[in-house]
């Protein structure tokens, strides 16, 4: 698929536009962002390492380096998928401000019943 092959160049340009955006105007769309970017790890059929590892980087900016701006917001982001891409920090960081990765809801929702 021709779109497949756009997916390294728009990661990298949703990496160069999280550098240089002013946090100030992230905090609103922070679940948005989150969840266009995991769009991309589910739908990566070429070079699924790099897009993790881009996916990565980017939500590692987002929901580590500025959580102290951001951590208001993370409640709206209604879960993170348990991926390798994803490590400790970054569910470790979020869970910090009383977010629970998706993992964990899976398994309160399947034990509930």
């Amino acid at each position: 698929m021709i779109f497949s092959d756009l997916v390294e160049d728009v990661l990298e340009t949703w990496d160069a536009f999280t550098v240089h955006l002013d946090v100030a105007y992230t905090g609103p769309y922070l679940n948005q962002f989150v969840a266009t970017l995991l769009s991309f790890l589910t739908d990566a059929k070429n070079n699924v390492e790099r897009v993790e590892q881009l996916v990565g980087r980017i939500l590692h900016r987002l929901l580590v380096d500025y959580a102290p701006q951001l951590r208001e917001f993370f409640s709206d982001i209604p879960a993170l998928p348990d991926l390798p891409c994803l490590k400790a920090r970054v569910v470790h960081c979020v869970m910090g401000f009383r977010f629970v990765p998706y993992s964990l809801c899976a398994f309160r929702t399947s034990s509930a019943m």
